[in-house]
């Protein structure tokens, strides 16, 4: 989770953890930190934050298109924008974007969205 807001990272991280057990959550507050994690630890999963500092989620998405293309098409990366910005939306999806959530959105959709992209791992 890469998120600008520390009270919205925590909800999602949290969120996405009680929902997904298995999986362990990784919070960055910025790009640059963003695509360390990623570099570090291949998630299954990104949320991005598209207005991070240090680095944009648009360029933490293109970078990790070029790194892993597995994650744009297996559907691993879901964005997050301030605003009802129609070009970032589509900006989104040509980069190849699972989704792009407006915020503020219903945690219950991001999860609903997540769900396909998690298989269920048996500890």
């Amino acid at each position: 989770v890469a998120e600008s807001d520390p009270t919205l990272t925590e909800i999602i991280s949290l969120s996405l953890g009680n929902t997904f057990p298995q999986y362990d959550v990784y919070t960055a507050s910025n790009g640059q930190d963003a695509l360390d994690i990623y570099y570090a630890t291949r998630p299954s999963l990104s949320v991005v934050d598209v207005h991070l500092r240090r680095r944009s989620g648009f360029f933490f998405l293109e970078t990790v298109r070029l790194l892993d293309p597995l994650a744009t098409r297996a559907g691993r990366i879901i964005l997050l924008g301030r605003n009802k910005d129609l070009q970032k939306y589509d900006r989104a999806e040509t980069l190849g974007a699972t989704a792009y959530f407006f915020k503020p959105f219903y945690m219950g959709d991001l999860i609903d969205v997540a769900r396909p992209v998690l298989p269920v791992i048996s500890n």
